[in-house]
């Protein structure tokens, strides 16, 4: 039997991709849709958050949908880095070369594959082609972060509703992120403080939108 779709979420997703592709593309609106788009999805990751199977088994399923792919992918672009360079598919451009890990513009060895895994692994740096999958490695560490968050309440509250708790832990780690952007820190370090208000905001939303 085929799992039943949710036609909201489903057209929230949809909406959410349109307007990604729209921001990328040079499209006039694109001010406008940044201040959202991305947000939106991490509203949907908390709407869909679940710790049922517990801590373990939710990290687990996060480690193969989240932290693996973007792994893989990072590695298979440093695997053909010299492939790429050879086709003129990196770019020398500065702006994109002043991101982390981007300034890979000449031939890699066997060496050098496997030391920049070793920093994918930890979400070290990127890749110019991987780039976007910054947003993998957001989610990766805000689900993480929430799990764990939400477990622990979960004992503190010996399993009452954790929602409101949520919501305070969530406003301090907002506080945290946009005091690491205030002192011009890595902003990577600052999104997933960011997005476990989004988050909480999609789960604390479900049920009405539900009703």
């Amino acid at each position: 039997m085929a799992k039943q779709r949710d036609p909201v979420l489903d057209s929230m997703r949809g909406i959410g991709i349109v307007l990604m592709v729209l921001g990328h593309s040079g499209f006039p609106g694109t001010g406008f849709i940044y201040l959202f788009h991305m947000a939106l999805f991490f509203m949907l990751s908390g709407w869909l958050f679940s710790l049922r199977g517990g801590l373990v088994h939710f990290a687990k399923r996060k480690v193969v949908t989240l932290w693996l792919p973007f792994v893989l992918a990072n590695t298979a672009f440093t695997v053909l880095n010299n492939l790429f360079l050879r086709l003129n598919i990196l770019t020398g451009d500065e702006r994109i070369l002043a991101l982390p890990g981007n300034i890979v513009t000449t031939p890699t060895t066997l060496k050098d594959v496997i030391g920049r895994t070793a920093h994918w692994c930890v979400f070290d740096g990127g890749t110019q082609l991987g780039g976007a999958l910054w947003f993998i490695q957001a989610l990766f560490q805000i689900s993480i972060l929430y799990a764990v968050v939400e477990f622990l309440l979960q004992k503190l509250l010996r399993g009452g509703d954790t929602l409101i708790a949520q919501g305070l832990v969530s406003g301090v780690l907002l506080w945290v992120g946009w005091v690491l952007v205030r002192q011009a820190a890595c902003l990577a370090a600052a999104w997933p403080k960011f997005s476990a208000v989004l988050a909480y905001l999609g789960r604390a939303t479900m049920p009405i939108v539900i009703l």
